[in-house]
């Protein structure tokens, strides 16, 4: 690759928290400094919010690329239109409140600019989460053990929200169907065919400010109900 190389960072937001666009620009900056060859293009994904996406979200980055669907549709469906208008050849998926730290995002940069044509996974070291609750750490955990287990994929932790692509994993990752957290399941089921791009699997840390998601019981049945789906119609290893 070119020794200046151009990364895109897509960025699924539904109902962010209030500031959250001059703190995306604050880690955004500190990420170019370390990297200040690399052109860095941002893509941002308002996923149907009715609130957290006005004037201020946009004075404080006014160079990136705004996309909006028309209600909220889920993280796939969002990072599907992320990846559909970004222009660079490689892609950095991650939360709008970027909760990994920028050792974490660089290293899975980095490995995606190594070998361009992979599909670079970040694994967390355990399930376990301040404040996120008995509930989300028992699903977290029954999740992995079926992605290890069951379904017998290369990555434990796919909900993992670090993710690189090539151009690769990019018609990889748009031939999902999943609108919502189930797509990334998919992806990884999808990946283990005979022409997909390897996985690279590159461990990740949160930032030490990091709060959990909220878990809405509606969209976790919503969630379970494609996960099915997508099991009776898996790919053949």
């Amino acid at each position: 690759m070119t020794s200046s190389p151009t990364i895109s960072v897509i960025l699924p937001c539904y109902h962010p928290a209030p500031k959250w666009g001059a703190r995306v620009a604050a880690r955004l900056a500190g990420l170019a400094a370390q990297r200040p060859t690399w052109q860095w293009e941002l893509v941002i994904v308002d996923d149907g919010s009715t609130h957290g996406m006005g004037t201020d979200e946009r004075d404080a980055l006014p160079n990136c690329q705004w996309v909006r669907l028309p209600r909220n549709m889920g993280k796939g469906a969002a990072v599907r239109a992320g990846l559909r208008v970004a222009t660079a050849p490689v892609f950095l998926l991650t939360d709008c409140d970027l909760p990994y730290d920028d050792d974490s995002m660089l290293r899975v940069a980095d490995a995606l600019l190594t070998e361009a044509d992979v599909i670079v996974a970040g694994q967390r070291p355990s399930v376990r989460r301040a404040g996120a609750g008995i509930v989300r750490e028992t699903l977290s955990a029954a999740m992995r053990w079926m992605n290890q287990h069951v379904l017998h994929l290369a990555v434990a932790d796919t909900q993992c929200g670090l993710k690189g692509l090539g151009l690769s994993g990019r018609a990889l990752y748009l031939s999902t169907r999943a609108p919502g957290f189930a797509c990334d399941i998919e992806l990884f089921l999808r990946a283990r065919t005979k022409h997909a791009p390897r996985i690279v699997s590159i461990p990740v840390q949160l930032a030490a400010q990091a709060p959990p998601s909220r878990l809405r019981l509606g969209h976790l049945l919503t969630e379970l109900r494609w996960l099915g789906s997508i099991l009776r119609h898996r790919e053949p290893t």
